[in-house]
Formats: C-alpha cells, structure tokens, sequence
C-alpha cells in the first residue's frame, strides 16, 4: 500500500511541477479549434497583452467573473482566450449554448484533451494566465479574477 501511494504521489507531483507556464517564464504554445472549426494559436496574439482564462461551463465561478471579460474585452485592445476544459464539460454543443445565452464575443477555444491546461499547470477551474507583449507569463489566477484585477491587468 505504501509503495502504491509513493508512486501515485510522485506521478502527480511529476506532473505538476513540470508545468513550464511559471511567472516569468515563456508561455507555452498552443493552437486549439474555435467553436466555429477554426484554429487560434497563441502565435495569433503575439505582441499583445494575452489573458487566458481556462473555464467550463459548470462552474460558477466562471459565470461571475465572464461579463468582467467580455467588458474588457470590448474596451481594451487586450487579446482574451477564453479556453474551455472540453475534457471536463459536456461537449462543445453546451459551450456554444452558453456562449449563445451569454452574448460573449471574445475568442472561446476548445481543449479537448486536456493537454493545453496541462501545458499551463491548469488544476483548479477558472484559472487566468496573464502574458505581457513579449510571452512571457507575468501572472497566474487560480480562482476567479474580479474586474478590478482585470483593471489593473489593463493598465
């Protein structure tokens, strides 16, 4: 029993502490599918400020803090992924259902595996990454982010 919980622990500890999105360090590249088929990469934003935001449509967290971004969406020239944990929700009809019900227009993407928010260190839903202009990670938000933090983030 023992050595089965020693390997189960250093198989997630292995895990998460090779996520490479650390502050101050190169975020990590992706492209991802949009729920209309196309492909967004991360490269697609390059020189702007970035904030992704891994969510699902189950979480009420998420709900709160999404009208936040939809707003600085529409009033800030910073790019905003939002990156749907497909792998964790009910499938990419239920996200566009939301999208719809909602009247988001910022770039909602699928991860449909998984392995995005494993690139990232993703455990908790919502989880917001900032990127300054250069790519480079200047914070993690593991919860959700207020308007007043996506302010700042702004400014």
């Amino acid at each position: 029993m023992r050595i089965v919980l020693m390997l189960f622990c250093s198989i997630v500890l292995a895990s998460c502490s090779s996520a490479p999105a650390a502050v101050d360090e190169q975020a990590p590249h992706f492209t991802l599918s949009t729920l209309t088929g196309e492909e967004l990469s991360l490269a697609d934003v390059e020189g702007k400020r970035v904030m992704l935001n891994f969510w699902a449509t189950w979480c009420a967290p998420c709900r709160e803090e999404m009208p936040h971004m939809q707003q600085a969406y529409d009033e800030s020239d910073v790019a905003i992924i939002a990156i749907n944990r497909t792998d964790q929700d009910y499938g990419a009809q239920r996200v566009q259902s939301f999208v719809e019900e909602f009247g988001f227009t910022f770039p909602i993407v699928l991860d449909e595996t998984g392995e995005v928010a494993k690139q990232y260190g993703v455990i908790t839903i919502p989880t917001t990454i900032f990127i300054d202009e250069a790519g480079n990670v200047i914070e993690r938000i593991s919860g959700p982010v207020t308007a007043e933090q996506i302010d700042s983030y702004m400014q």
